[in-house]
């Protein structure tokens, strides 16, 4: 067995071979079907991670977080239709108990950081306990190629 990662700028063209990969995972990034279809093999798979209706629903509000929309899995579903056949979801959810600069990291690395003034995060964490429970809530969705 080999492992091989490539981590990239998912709008760009990806440095891989046509038909080269078994696996794609996306995880809470932007997905075009078109780049994805061209580098997964016949009979590979596309694991497609994007936040559930309560992931992080403790601050998002307070923080100033994007909140979800409630037709994500609708649109991912279509966007990927034409190329994509689904095969599989999945729902995951737990708690976390995590500490102001973890949050400040999460708001960091999701869509919310171009939308967030994260020099006020300090300020506004200020309000929870030094540690806060919060839930993360995750879709799973697996696809193979349409054509498969």
């Amino acid at each position: 067995m080999r492992l091989d990662a490539v981590v990239t700028d998912i709008l760009e063209t990806l440095p891989l071979k046509s038909e080269s990969i078994d696996l794609a995972l996306n995880i809470f990034a932007p997905r075009p079907a078109s780049e994805l279809l061209r580098t997964l093999n016949r009979d590979g798979r596309l694991i497609v991670a994007f936040p559930a209706q309560y992931h992080m629903q403790e601050l998002r509000g307070s923080i100033g977080m994007l909140n979800i929309d409630p037709r994500k899995e609708w649109r991912i579903s279509q966007a990927l239709s034409l190329s994509f056949r689904f095969l599989e979801r999945r729902h995951c959810q737990w708690k976390m108990e995590l500490q102001h600069d973890d949050l400040a990291a999460f708001v960091g690395m999701g869509p919310s950081a171009r939308h967030v003034d994260l020099s006020t995060l300090p300020e506004r964490m200020a309000r929870f306990d030094s540690r806060v429970k919060v839930t993360g809530a995750v879709n799973i969705h697996v696809y193979e190629r349409a054509e498969h």
